[in-house]
């Protein structure tokens, strides 16, 4: 064989390998910009959730207000108390919690266990908790809801808090 086929062998071995590695290297650039592209509209639709839960949480019939005569917008205190233990709603990792904020209560948590002797005079309910391992990114948001209280007949302002964990 002569030494001009041996160096045009070689120049194409040569060639394919730097043609092989420049292709390896353009696919892991591909490949991190589209892992970057999900976990960037993962975010972005998180979000989109979280806004569209914050607007139609107190509308829940486990929360809502409920009379015969006509439709009211609030929330209705007592039902706080047993929505945690519905265990047939995932909201995704999140934190849901309503707060009285007007007129001021004793930073008390409402929760089932106390309710004959802490309501109506506490004013902290944690209605939903799911936090994953590691957290990288938290979010909140929050609203102010109208809070009825059924058995003093009397309406308190509060505050919808939501904690979304990315």
């Amino acid at each position: 064989m002569s030494s001009k086929g041996q160096l045009q062998i070689n120049e194409t071995i040569l060639v394919l390998i730097i043609f092989t590695i420049l292709a390896i290297v353009g696919l892991i650039f591909f490949h991190n910009f589209n892992i970057n592209s999900i976990k960037s509209q993962y975010v972005s639709n998180e979000k989109i959730r979280t806004f569209t839960l914050l607007r139609t949480f107190q509308d829940l019939p486990e929360i809502k207000c409920s009379s015969q005569i006509k439709d009211i917008n609030c929330v209705d205190s007592i039902k706080l108390f047993s929505f945690k233990k519905l265990n047939n709603i995932n909201f995704g990792n999140k934190k849901i919690s309503m707060e009285l904020i007007y007129p001021e209560g004793t930073g008390k948590e409402c929760n089932l266990e106390r309710f004959q002797w802490d309501y109506p005079n506490c004013n902290y309910w944690l209605l939903y908790e799911k936090k994953p391992s590691n957290i990288k990114s938290k979010e909140i948001i929050t609203t102010p809801v109208s809070l009825f209280y059924p058995l003093t007949n009397e309406y308190k302002v509060g505050l919808l808090k939501i904690e979304s964990y990315y």
